[in-house]
This record gives structure tokens, C-alpha cells and sequence, in this order.
């Protein structure tokens, strides 16, 4: 393998890195929103 391609080989994995943690994060704060939303109802109950 070249240099070239382990190059842009490390920049697509870097890149699906990225949009892993952002996907995660996204999750993390919808499952934080879920369970303010679960924590409200159980009080009004």
C-alpha cells in the first residue's frame, strides 16, 4: 500500500469515528430527555 492510500484509508476511519460519537451523543441526550420526560410524569402521578 502506498502512503497515499493509508492516508485517506485513516482519514474515512477517523471520519467513521466522528460520526459514531456523534451519533452516540445524540442518543445519550435522547435517552436523557426520555427520562426527564419519565421522572416528570411520575411525579404528577
Amino acid at each position: 500500500m502506498t502512503n497515499n492510500t493509508l492516508t485517506a484509508s485513516l482519514k474515512k476511519q477517523n471520519q467513521a469515528i466522528a460520526d459514531l460519537q456523534t451519533e452516540t451523543k445524540r442518543r445519550e441526550q435522547a435517552a436523557t430527555a426520555t427520562m426527564q420526560q419519565a421522572r416528570q410524569i411520575t411525579m404528577q402521578s
